[in-house]
């Protein structure tokens, strides 16, 4: 094979960003549950979430997710702004 061969992360997160271009519907997601902390593969402390996505265009649906810890430390009642995919409820953090 001739030069680098892509990085397959890199390419991944390019064709969800363009998914959630073409079809991503903005919405909030409310912490419901902190249920726990860990480190993750990479030495970073994370915190485990129970988060509640609501918006238009899709049902209200509640998912596990991992955030980076943060002080103050995640509460219930703590919202962030997401991007759901309608279709299937695939959802990522807004920056």
């Amino acid at each position: 094979m001739h030069g680098q061969e892509p990085d397959l992360q890199v390419l991944f997160e390019r064709r969800l960003a363009e998914r959630f271009d073409a079809a991503g519907v903005a919405g909030t997601a409310e912490v419901i549950s902190v249920d726990g902390m860990h480190i993750s593969g990479e030495a970073d402390e994370v915190a485990e979430l129970t988060v509640r996505f609501s918006g238009p265009g899709f049902d209200t649906f509640d998912a596990d997710c991992e955030r980076s810890t943060r002080d103050p430390a995640w509460e219930v009642g703590d919202r962030f702004a997401v991007v759901v995919d309608p279709v299937d409820l695939t959802c990522a953090i807004r920056s």
